[in-house]
C-alpha cells in the first residue's frame, strides 16, 4: 500500500492503526465520541487528496457505534479518499464483510457522485 502511495504521491493511512493509538488510553464512551472527529481530523489533515485509506477494519466495531460508510461519505465531502473496502458491491447494494461475521454491514447506493470500482 505505501508502494501505491509514494508512485502516485498520494498520502497512505493504516485506519485501524491510527485510530486505535487515538483511543487506547480512553474510556469506552470517550472512544465513542471521539471516533468520528478523530477519523476526519486524520483523513484531512493528510491533505486534500486523493488520501488512500487501508486496514479500515476499526470503523466497523459494534462497539464504536458507527456507520462506516455515512462516515466515510461524510469525510469524502471534505476531503478525497480512495478506500480499500473488504466487500463486495453488486451495482446497487455495497458489503462489508460476510453475513456471518460481526462486522458485516450493507448499504444500498443510489448516489451519483459516489465511484465504486471493482479491483480483482
Amino acid at each position: 500500500m505505501d508502494e501505491i502511495g509514494g508512485k502516485y504521491l498520494f498520502p497512505v493511512i493504516n485506519v485501524s492503526h491510527q485510530i486505535s493509538e487515538q483511543l487506547f488510553d480512553v474510556t469506552h464512551d470517550e472512544q465513542i465520541r471521539m471516533v468520528q472527529p478523530a477519523f476526519q481530523d486524520m483523513c484531512r489533515q493528510a491533505g486534500q487528496g486523493p488520501v488512500i485509506l487501508h486496514r479500515i477494519a476499526i470503523l466497523f466495531e459494534p462497539i464504536l457505534h458507527l456507520d462506516p460508510f455515512r462516515l466515510i461519505v461524510a469525510t469524502a465531502n471534505l476531503t478525497r479518499l480512495v478506500v480499500l473496502w473488504s466487500g463486495d458491491y453488486s451495482g446497487v447494494q455495497l458489503t462489508y464483510a460476510v453475513p456471518q461475521h460481526n462486522h458485516y454491514r450493507a448499504w444500498t447506493v443510489n448516489n451519483p457522485d459516489i465511484r465504486i470500482c471493482r479491483l480483482t
